[in-house]
């Protein structure tokens, strides 16, 4: 019998198809496990260059290394897919190159555990890098998108945009547009549809030949900036007495802020929150800002009539050094700076969600270092600015459409 049993061959063919199917799975484990490493890594990849190339879209050239780390982080985070586990930004860097153009390098690691073993502990990691070219100077800049006449220039006004350019992001055919005897002397014309009144115009002047049409659009150079929390507001009195009456920095929510025909209102240099408040430079009044960060909200605005005498100057130090007056996004009252040749204005003049009627400055001090970006800009009067204020402005530059390319 014994030899009988040893004779038996009956189910060998299943032992040896068992024992043969051994190498076999674990070559299809081995093939599905790195099918999903690698997709976890091109996914990796993935990530690492939208977050990349976001943050060159966004923010400014003079980010510190710290700021540009944190705010690498948070993009690299919200680019990252869900199934990440384990992501890690680990270094983000960004240097100018001798033209100018923004280099923006980044690595990042994830491990990789295994779908059917948690034990394979693999360190993926991934670089990336993104050349930003450099944009043109923009001393004046229409964020709307849609907006007919977006940037317009009118009457008898006569512009100059020294070393700087002019740019919308409409996409309307006549999103820039001159008319009637108005002069404009400019680097150049950048938008993303077309213009009106400036090509071929023996009233403009172009350094750059014509108007640039149909380019991308710009970056806002302010989209980073928090508002200070509103906190607790006050209630100011200035009546009474004749000389100068002084503000401190702090956040006031009176209805109203009018500065008549001999009134003279000082605010002495800082952070002042406007809630709600109507301010109202009227003929013959004073205004003196200098040093100064000026927030609008809740419905708060500005108004500076002609032959008034009206200073705003930006601190050049501090959190928003460079910026002189900024309005609420979520406040779209109009910003309205009509002084004309008794206006003086440094720093940034900021209205994403309004317009800003500008009407000239002073030419006794030559051009001047101001910065109007808002969602239309209608310019009247004589006004001249200037590039090369990096002080001014705090380092913060307003740029033309940039070409982002991812280049590693």
């Amino acid at each position: 019998m014994l030899r009988k049993f040893l004779k038996d061959e009956d189910g060998n063919i299943a032992a040896i198809t068992a024992i043969a199917m051994i190498p076999l799975m674990a070559a299809t484990i081995a093939s599905v496990e790195f099918a999903n490493m690698s997709r976890t890594g091109n996914e990796l990849q993935q990530s690492l260059d939208s977050a990349l190339v976001e943050i060159a879209r966004k923010y400014p050239d003079n980010l510190s290394q710290s700021q540009l780390q944190d705010k690498g982080k948070s993009l690299f985070t919200a680019n990252s897919t869900t199934g990440f586990a384990n992501a890690d930004l680990q270094y983000i860097g960004g240097t100018i190159d001798s033209k100018g153009n923004l280099i923006l390098k980044a690595t990042a690691s994830e491990t990789y555990d295994g779908v059917y073993t948690d034990s394979l502990n693999q360190t993926l990691k991934r670089k990336a890098s993104v050349l930003r070219n450099v944009g043109a100077e923009a001393c004046m800049l229409s964020l709307s998108k849609t907006a007919s006449s977006a940037i317009d220039i009118y009457g008898s006004s006569n512009v100059t945009l020294d070393g700087c350019t002019m740019a919308a992001n409409s996409a309307s055919a006549t999103s820039i547009t001159r008319g009637g005897s108005a002069i404009l002397n400019s680097e150049c014309i950048h938008t993303a549809g077309g213009t009106s009144g400036s090509a071929g115009s023996s009233s403009v002047n172009l350094k750059c030949g014509a108007p640039k049409e149909h380019t991308g659009p710009s970056s806002d150079p302010l989209a980073d900036v928090s508002m200070p929390a509103l906190g607790t507001c006050f209630t100011f009195n200035l009546n009474g007495g004749n000389g100068w009456k002084t503000l401190n920095p702090n956040c006031y929510n009176n209805n109203k802020l009018t500065v008549n025909g001999g009134d003279k209102v000082k605010l002495n240099a800082g952070t002042y929150i406007f809630s709600g408040t109507a301010i109202s430079i009227l003929g013959n009044g004073e205004f003196d800002a200098q040093g100064v960060t000026i927030f609008l909200v809740n419905g708060a605005s500005l108004s500076v009539s002609a032959n008034s005498i009206f200073t705003l100057t930006a601190p050049t130090t501090g959190t928003y050094k460079g910026i002189a007056l900024y309005n609420s996004p979520s406040n779209p009252t109009a910003i309205s700076m009509l002084g004309g040749s008794n206006q003086f204005v440094q720093g940034y003049v900021y209205n994403p969600a309004g317009s800003v009627y500008f009407g000239g400055n002073s030419s006794g001090t030559g051009k001047q270092c101001v910065r109007v970006v808002a969602n239309k800009i209608e310019l009247s009067g004589n006004s001249s600015f200037k590039a090369n204020c990096t002080t001014e402005l705090g380092g913060r530059i307003a740029r033309t459409s940039n070409k982002i390319v991812l280049v590693d």
